[in-house]
């Protein structure tokens, strides 16, 4: 026993040539067999083997099968006290095989170790026998093949998940890394949703300040993103969807690509048709999404935040009952993120939330939205003004919305805009055709046009496009609405005229009556004159001139 106490590896081969590790294991032999309960005894033997595995491979089948059962009568009772030292030195030549990787299949088709290594985890009666019981699970788990024979063990994941949750550092750690590793087999994940204990924790865990634990609690929760919907409509709706704040806090992390790149990642697999309405309640979740799109230096992470975002847009439609919080969302986005960027983004969502027909007064209803118009319109970025253009055409198809869209000033103004988009643009020409037929849609309603003639710089800002056109059949439809506009304005001035005429008629007419109601004041002689006058006959004879 104190020959064997050193570190010194030559000396340890030059003793397994001897032999040293072939009689250790016919002495542990002897032990079992004649039943020599020698808690003592069995300790030195099991801590020899253990100084001399670590040099040495010739002997492991061997000491391996007697290990397993010095193990098993480790927690059946067989000794009278808790035998810490034997599970000790035992679990440290299980960790010197579980290093070779020609024992691994051996270790993990043992159902009696791996039934001592979960004992070990569950007692946690020696911090170093636990600690080491878990990394023998880390290196195993490392291999596929391993996890599927593992995986269904009895009490093999909740013991790793118990640690995970409430081991100390070191054990939390290793723990978690081990879950990661079984998580990437699929058939793991409903018995980790199960453990309701350890979901509760994953805030937590996604949160810590051990970036080990932090990294391995998101890649295992990345693992199951990728599983069928109903697990991930579980795991979002897990106590009213506490499991997307961390993940929110993550993403806008910027600064850690990593950390930002994998929680958009887990964010992007949870979004499937039964989970979007249910992301799309919370508050900070498509605003701080559209934050990462302008502020991350990562081309990964901002392509993999647009085809989120873009997701939302094509899941989330008119039946659904967050259609109108998504609206707004989209409104919010914008005003907290305004950049080319995050235009070229909320300019592309919009058309396709464009495309469904029944989406288009919900848009045009929206609280906000037309400032988004008018604001992107303006922008000057090409992309934008493109999609923001195609957006408006759709926006006044149905004669519903005309008549919403035309009385706001923002969406007016951003017309304007598109008319005077600039001709060294690139598609230029294509956004002034559209501004053109959002006009002349309006101006087809009658009851519209007297509000179009007088919004100003409208029709200033159609003539000079007009004249540019060189399809004569758009020419015809610009030139007629223009005349229709001018038409309005022409009968809105002469009414205003004829008011004003009418007005000044009515006080003439006033001042006339006022002068005949004035009392007349005549004299007695007057009177009588009046009075003989009225006696006397009339004398009819013509008179000279």
């Amino acid at each position: 026993f104190k020959h064997l106490n050193h570190d010194n590896i030559s000396q340890h081969n030059s003793e397994i040539k001897a032999g040293v590790a072939t009689d250790l294991c016919r002495l542990l032999r002897t032990v079992i067999e004649k039943d020599i309960n020698s808690e003592e005894g069995i300790s030195k033997i099991c801590f020899s083997l253990e100084r001399v595995h670590n040099c040495s491979t010739k002997q492991l089948s061997e000491s391996f099968t007697l290990l397993v059962q010095i193990l098993e009568k480790c927690y059946n009772g067989t000794f009278d006290r808790i035998p810490i030292y034997i599970i000790k030195y035992v679990l440290k030549i299980f960790s010197v095989f579980a290093s070779l990787d020609l024992a691994h299949a051996a270790l993990a088709e043992s159902e009696n170790m791996l039934d001592a290594l979960v004992n070990e985890i569950y007692s946690n009666n020696c911090l170093s026998a636990t600690l080491d019981a878990i990394k023998i699970f880390v290196v195993l788990t490392s291999e596929t093949s391993n996890c599927e024979r593992m995986v269904l063990h009895p009490g093999l994941l909740d013991a790793l998940m118990e640690h995970s949750i409430e081991g100390n550092s070191k054990t939390r750690k290793e723990a978690s890394s081990a879950l990661m590793n079984f998580s990437l087999l699929e058939s793991s994940h409903q018995l980790i949703l199960q453990n309701k204990k350890y979901l509760e924790a994953l805030p937590e865990m996604l949160s810590s300040e051990c970036n080990d634990l932090r990294n391995n609690a998101a890649a295992t929760l990345k693992n199951i993103s990728l599983t069928n919907a109903s697990l991930l409509m579980e795991l979002i709706l897990m106590n009213n969807g506490c499991i997307l704040s961390p993940l929110v806090n993550a993403a806008a992390n910027v600064s850690d690509v990593k950390d930002s790149l994998r929680a958009i990642e887990i964010l992007k697999n949870c979004v499937c048709r039964e989970t979007v309405e249910t992301m799309a309640q919370d508050d900070e979740l498509l605003s701080t999404i559209s934050s990462v799109i302008s502020n991350t230096k990562s081309d990964e992470v901002r392509s993999m935040a647009e085809v989120m975002f873009k997701e939302f847009s094509e899941k989330i439609n008119h039946h659904s009952k967050v259609h109108g919080k998504f609206l707004h969302s989209i409104v919010n986005a914008w005003m907290k993120n305004k950049g080319r960027r995050s235009g070229k983004l909320i300019s592309e969502s919009l058309l396709i939330q464009a495309n469904v027909v029944e989406n288009l007064m919900p848009i045009a209803q929206c609280q906000g939205m037309f400032e988004v118009f008018a604001s992107i319109a303006a922008s000057g970025d090409a992309s934008t003004q493109e999609n923001i253009s195609k957006v408006m055409k759709k926006l006044v198809s149905p004669y519903s919305t005309k008549k919403i869209v035309v009385l706001d000033n923002n969406f007016l103004q951003a017309t304007i805009s598109l008319l005077q988009h600039r001709s060294d643009i690139p598609n230029c020409e294509e956004v002034r055709d559209d501004a053109i037929h959002v006009v002349a849609s309006l101006a087809s309603v009658e009851s519209n046009r007297r509000r179009l003639a007088c919004q100003m710089g409208l029709v200033e800002a159609m003539v000079p496009h007009t004249r540019s056109i060189e399809d004569m059949k758009l020419r015809c439809v610009a030139v007629n609405c223009i005349t229709l506009l001018m038409q309005s304005m022409l009968d809105n001035y002469i009414e205003g005229d004829e008011i004003t005429k009418l007005k000044e008629t009515s006080q003439q007419s006033s001042r006339k009556v006022t002068v005949t109601k004035k009392p007349i004041l005549r004299s007695k002689s007057h009177l009588v004159s009046s009075s003989s006058h009225l006696g006397r006959k009339k004398d009819m004879r013509p008179r000279s001139p």
